[in-house]
């Protein structure tokens, strides 16, 4: 079994440049490279990665967006965004890098937040 995690950062009818969430993904991307990603709550719930967020410097009209749940199943559960781990820590009330560098690294941002699966994973 094994646990797998994505930080992400969620914005409602998101339409215009945004500097505070490019602010908020580098953070998370710095700490759990590949492993963070926007959900945009509007019209239709839509996702992206946080690394195409960056790439468009916050525009929305310039980053591709996939249907949330078609996000969470291509590339959440297929391995492109995400880390093995992330997970969190009930004890401490936050979450577990395990494998960001030496040691264990725990985060307590109030943006940050993880999706756990179980299971086997491809990477």
């Amino acid at each position: 079994m094994s646990l797998k995690g994505i930080l992400f950062q969620a914005k409602k009818g998101w339409r215009h440049r945004n500097q505070e969430l490019v602010r908020q993904i580098r953070a998370m991307e710095t700490a759990a490279p590949g492993g963070s990603a926007v959900f945009d709550y509007g019209r239709e719930y839509r996702a992206a990665s946080g690394m195409i967020v960056l790439e468009s410097d916050g525009r929305p009209p310039q980053v591709r967006f996939q249907r949330l749940g078609e996000f969470l199943v291509d590339e959440f559960l297929g391995c492109a965004v995400g880390r093995l781990d992330t997970y969190y820590d009930w004890d401490s009330k936050g979450l577990v890098l395990a494998g960001a560098g030496p040691g264990l690294i725990r985060l307590h941002p109030h943006f940050l937040a993880a999706v756990q699966i179980e299971g086997s994973a491809k990477t």
